[in-house]
């Protein structure tokens, strides 16, 4: 058989790592190919005796003066000369009258890719094609004008390879971003006037909850819970802003021992138009040691639960407010104050405590979760992780269907 140019054909096999390492950016031009043209006057019977030697080659290039004239594949070689019509008219003729016929039926209309396409979009093209040649070899073109085939099998590899790597990187990501989430909540308070103790389950690596406390000055504690819509990344990120704002008082006209005030606020800088179509809600309040009265506000946001003159009786605090992200400039949040008792218990959440599918295949509400910690508290449990669990207990499948935050605050 005649040959225009031969080079040893490199495989990788399931154990090999490529050299250099593979990154989203690698190009084809990194993975082995193989360069094996003939002349379009070689013989059909030749070609057969080289694919019957070389049982690993994909396909082969059919060239004249070093110009690429098509490629004929494994597949569509055998597939036209497998019946005995196909042998006799053939394999006694010249390879370009089988990539003429094969052309007809556009078998062998493989497209041709550069050298620098990067090995995902190759991958990705490739998967495309009509899905008889899904599976087919491609073809790359070098800087010289050289050509050279790559065997799918490679090419997917490879992608394999990287998306195993940008998966490990994301998961990094994800993992400090998780810890810097984390880092960002306050402490629990186990002495003082107020004690807290809390809970924060994100649904996956990373939620759209936050909530933090601090004393605005000696008399007034001030705490919020708020819920960006979705999860992950982004809602992590606006959650994170938000609290970061708060907290170093960068947002015009904020007034921080004023809750209706904080939401205005809010719902003026954080416009889901400017901010990728998120909105959140929001529940917070400002506690006074001396007065012991409690002003909050809410915006979407489920009530809190208040326990404040037995165990067996709660005070739902909400005030109706909807969600932060519409930008209306003259949407108001109404306030209200309730007196807060000694050893009086609050609970602040998300909704994602309450969503979850119980075992008679119902999708929880409020009420259920309202129930379950007075039942809960009735029989000594309190504390915001204890209760996650007994939440869980309910479950179908022992999880919670969102990100959930749970603040318990006990005043004395």
């Amino acid at each position: 058989m005649e040959l225009l140019e031969e080079e040893e054909e490199r495989r990788i096999s399931g154990s090999s790592i490529f050299r250099p390492k593979l990154n989203r950016l690698s190009e084809i031009s990194m993975l082995p190919a193989i360069y094996y043209c003939v002349q379009p006057s070689a013989m059909t019977v030749e070609v057969l005796e080289y694919f019957d030697h070389t049982p690993s080659a994909p396909g082969i290039l059919i060239c004249k003066n070093r110009h690429m004239l098509g490629m004929i594949t494994r597949r569509a070689f055998f597939e036209h000369i497998s019946t005995g019509y196909g042998r006799a008219i053939f394999l006694s003729r010249s390879i370009i009258m089988l990539l003429d016929a094969i052309s007809e039926k556009e078998d062998c209309c493989q497209p041709v890719y550069d050298s620098t396409t990067t090995i995902i979009e190759a991958a990705h093209r490739a998967l495309s094609r009509a899905a008889k040649n899904t599976f087919e070899p491609i073809v790359a073109c070098n800087e010289d004008g050289s050509h050279g085939i790559i065997d799918i099998n490679v090419l997917l590899k490879a992608q394999g390879e990287i998306l195993k790597s940008v998966n490990s990187e994301v998961d990094k990501m994800l993992g400090d971003a998780c810890d810097y989430v984390t880092s960002r909540l306050p402490f629990p308070i186990s002495e003082g006037p107020v004690e807290i103790d809390w809970a924060y389950i994100p649904h996956g690596s990373l939620g759209g909850d936050c909530f933090d406390y601090r004393w605005i000055d000696e008399d007034n504690f001030a705490f919020f819970v708020i819920d960006v819509s979705g999860h992950g990344i982004k809602p992590a990120l606006l959650a994170v802003t938000v609290l970061n704002m708060l907290s170093l008082q960068k947002i015009e006209e904020l007034d921080l021992l004023s809750p209706a005030t904080v939401l205005i606020a809010l719902n003026k800088k954080f416009r889901m138009k400017d901010h990728g179509k998120l909105f959140f809600t929001m529940w917070y309040g400002v506690w006074n040691k001396k007065t012991r009265n409690l002003t909050y506000s809410t915006a979407g946001h489920p009530p809190g639960i208040l326990y404040n003159y037995s165990a067996a009786f709660s005070d739902h605090l909400e005030t109706g407010g909807v969600v932060i992200g519409t930008g209306m400039d003259n949407l108001t949040y109404n306030e209200k104050t309730i007196e807060i008792n000694h050893r009086a218990d609050l609970y602040i959440f998300s909704d994602g405590i309450f969503e979850y599918t119980n075992k008679s295949r119902r999708k929880a509400e409020f009420e259920d979760w309202d129930k379950l910690l007075r039942e809960s508290r009735l029989i000594g449990i309190k504390d915001s992780y204890n209760l996650v669990e007994q939440v869980k207990t309910v479950s179908a499948d022992h999880e919670l269907d969102d990100d959930c935050s749970l603040l318990h605050l006990t005043f004395h």
